[in-house]
């Protein structure tokens, strides 16, 4: 009675034979309108058509029977079917399709080999418990165009799935728990355009493409593993709303974490051992002709009833994509995460805005951080430890945020802004035990740096060259083995209000051409020189405080012409300031006092001006000069002075430098242009001197100061600045 049949078979074996109802392409098991069938540890030999159909209003239960090889789709529903201990084996189709308004519950089912999906839904809900899929031709399972959580999938096994291990195609919410995916050809779960998934407690190993991928979708993944997959261990691709907790990402052999253009939140992850970056955030536009091969694109064939299943909306996907892509930028959040052993550790290119916190970043074999194409990310206490490259990459326009971090043990530069257009703003961060420089700027390059520690670097502390123009405030910069701070080959930049101290050479070198202006600092402690300037320099040295520096406080080298204003120098073991053949610049309402020898020497053909300084004579006197000419001057001294007669009566040669086991002495052509993993060690020193400079005779001093009219000129026939 097709309106009201119900059949109950147990034990026996039913086959598809030609007849009035059904000729041999018909289903062996056909359930129509208000039919309900149970038939219980039998076999379904179908013949050319499915094994069992269903259609609406129809109830079908199978338990522990067994439908091998049917011709097209071993179980096809539109109806409600009930499939308990069930074995399907090589349908030539799929192995359960629900259709329409069908439903289906597939418990502890075992589907083999099926030519197409192993289960397919299109519209209608299905729930599928501890079962196994295996060896499909297409997804282990596809669904579309289903209802809010209309497809289950609790604690399952996926292997060897032809294409993905579970595909959301389109519009379908699929929830998958405590389920395996294993040696999937092109990725374990794929969550297309419009779709929804959950994921949880899920394990996903050896894909051949992605773990899971996000294209155009949603979801959340929750306390997953993704194991050695050959693409990425997650691919979120201009999606919205993506959020991933407590999950891990290990030998993925492309990057552990791919974004693009999309809206995405992670917190507590671990992504170690992956071939490429740990993470990878990205923005840019799809081109049409990627549509269909960014993701798992599935289509089922007809079944039973001859209805064509519902084809993906691509003009739809056309239209979506042109809204992301269009827009600036995109939230992202990444919170609590761990990068160990990858070749970078994380890379943000062309996203405006993604926040990314408490991230540890260790032992990776490239760069910690890689900033690119005009991206701006946010690094909030952040750390990044043992890169084989540097900490910190920017270029290419790369710019962005790093707060409270630590940049620490990297073999090359803890910090590299490379080219024109990047710079990163660090602030209030530690950039210690690097084996390059601590901050390294160069080719034109921006940033800042503020509130900064730049300690126990193993070459120079702070490198600015070809016409880089960081600005550096408030910033710590000691126990350096090389130089404190190098200013080379046209660097420019603002130093305001920073310390300088024990640093193993210079605390401040400028050379080649560089021109900083370094304001209101307190340098300290440099070994073997406070401030030199060497052939070629400019800048200012303003408001300064420079001390307890080695031989001498600030060297003038030949060429050089660094304005030296309102700066005070002290507690020097020889001279204050040195001028050296050559030299120009300005030495200005300075005082120099407490220096082992003299406050200012001037050697041979240098050429400063001087004006209305105070200095406290050393030993050796407060103005020591030495050589064919003298230097203008208006000075104040305090103490014992020289007389206006002993500075123009008699020449003598240079004052001679202290006794030391092994001093380095570098000619300023020597200084080369340092590279991100090392860079030039050898400090300008002033040449050392011969012989004790010739006593004059003494007399006392006319007046304590020195007065020079506006308008005059020195000895050496130069005008006095007024």
């Amino acid at each position: 009675d097709r309106h009201a049949a119900a059949v109950s078979l147990w034990g026996g074996e039913t086959k598809a034979e030609r007849g009035r109802r059904h000729d041999a392409r018909g289903p062996t098991v056909d359930v129509v309108s208000g039919g309900a069938a149970t038939i219980r540890a039998s076999h379904i030999i179908a013949g050319m058509g499915d094994g069992c159909c269903v259609y609406e209003g129809g109830v079908l239960h199978l338990d522990r029977c067994v439908i091998p090889s049917a011709s097209r789709t071993a179980i096809a529903t539109r109806g409600a079917t009930q499939l308990t201990r069930v074995k399907i084996t090589e349908p030539g189709a799929m192995g359960v399709l629900v259709d329409g308004q069908g439903s289906a519950s597939i418990v502890r089912c075992d589907i083999q080999s099926p030519k197409d999906a192993g289960c397919a839904v299109q519209g209608g809900r299905l729930e599928l418990l501890g079962s196994t899929i295996r060896d499909t031709g297409g997804p282990g399972l596809a669904a579309s165009n289903t209802e809010q959580d209309g497809v289950t999938v609790r604690n399952c096994t996926f292997t060897m799935c032809g294409r993905s291990g579970i595909a959301a195609v389109a519009n379908a919410s699929v929830r998958i728990v405590g389920t395996q995916l294993k040696d999937c050809v092109v990725a374990g779960v794929v969550c297309g355009d419009g779709s929804s998934i959950n994921v949880q407690s899920c394990a996903l190993q050896s894909a051949a493409g992605p773990g899971i991928l996000f294209s155009m979708g949603e979801g959340q993944v929750i306390r997953t593993e993704i194991h050695d997959c050959l693409g990425a261990g997650i691919v979120i691709d201009e999606s919205e709303n993506v959020r991933i907790r407590d999950t891990t990402v290990k030998g993925s052999k492309d990057v552990g974490v791919f974004i693009r253009s999309s809206s995405t939140i992670i917190k507590s992850m671990v992504i170690e051992d992956c071939r490429l970056a740990g993470m990878h955030i990205q923005h840019g536009i799809m081109d049409e002709d990627q549509i269909d091969s960014r993701q798992s694109m599935w289509q089922a064939r007809p079944s039973s009833w001859d209805v064509e299943p519902k084809e993906v909306e691509v003009e739809a996907r056309r239209q979506r994509i042109m809204q992301l892509n269009t827009a600036p930028k995109f939230k992202i959040e990444v919170v609590s995460t761990s990068v160990t052993r990858c070749t970078d550790g994380v890379t943000v290119e062309g996203v405006i805005g993604p926040s990314l916190s408490e991230m540890l970043i260790h032992g990776v074999r490239r760069h910690g951080l890689r900033i690119a194409r005009d991206a701006c990310p946010v690094f909030l206490s952040t750390e990044v430890r043992g890169a084989t490259g540097c900490g910190i990459l920017c270029e290419r326009g790369g710019k962005g945020v790093f707060r409270s971090g630590l940049v620490t043990q990297c073999r090359a530069s803890g910090v590299y802004v490379s080219d024109d257009g990047s710079g990163i703003a660090i602030r209030g961060s530690q950039i210690t035990g690097n084996e390059g420089p601590g901050l390294y700027y160069s080719q034109g390059c921006g940033g800042e740096a503020m509130e900064t520690t730049v300690q126990g670097n193993s070459t120079s502390g702070i490198v600015i060259k070809s016409k880089a123009q960081p600005l550096l405030q408030d910033c710590v910069v000691e126990n350096n083995v090389g130089t404190g701070l190098l200013v080379t080959e046209g660097g420019h930049g603002r130093i305001e209000s920073c310390t300088f101290r024990d640093n193993n050479l210079v605390a401040v070198q400028i050379s080649l051409g560089g021109k900083p202006r370094i304001f209101a600092c307190c340098i300290e402690g440099g070994k073997q020189g406070g401030v030199i300037a060497a052939e070629g320099s400019w800048g200012d040295l303003q408001c300064c405080e420079v001390s307890k520096c080695g031989q001498v406080g600030v060297v003038l080298g030949a060429e050089s012409n660094l304005r030296v204003s309102e700066c005070k120098v002290f507690s020097v073991s020889q001279f204050g300031i040195m001028c050296l053949p050559g030299c120009f610049g300005s030495i200005e309402f300075c005082k120099v006092y407490d220096c082992g020898k003299a406050a200012i020497a001037t050697v041979a053909d240098a050429n400063p001006a001087m004006l209305d300084n105070t200095v406290q004579a050393g030993p050796e006197g407060g103005l020591a000069q030495y050589g064919s000419k003298e230097t203008a001057n208006s000075n104040k001294q305090e103490g014992k002075k020289e007389s206006e007669d002993k500075q123009s009566e008699g020449e003598s040669e240079a004052p001679p430098l202290a006794e030391e086991k092994e001093q380095p002495v570098a000619s300023p052509k020597q200084d080369r242009s340092p590279s991100p993993e090392q860079e030039p060690e050898k400090p300008v020193m002033p040449p050392k001197p011969p012989a004790e400079p010739k006593p004059a005779p003494t007399k006392k001093p006319s007046r304590p100061r020195s007065s020079v009219s506006k308008g005059s000129t020195s000895a050496a026939g130069l005008p006095v600045p007024e």
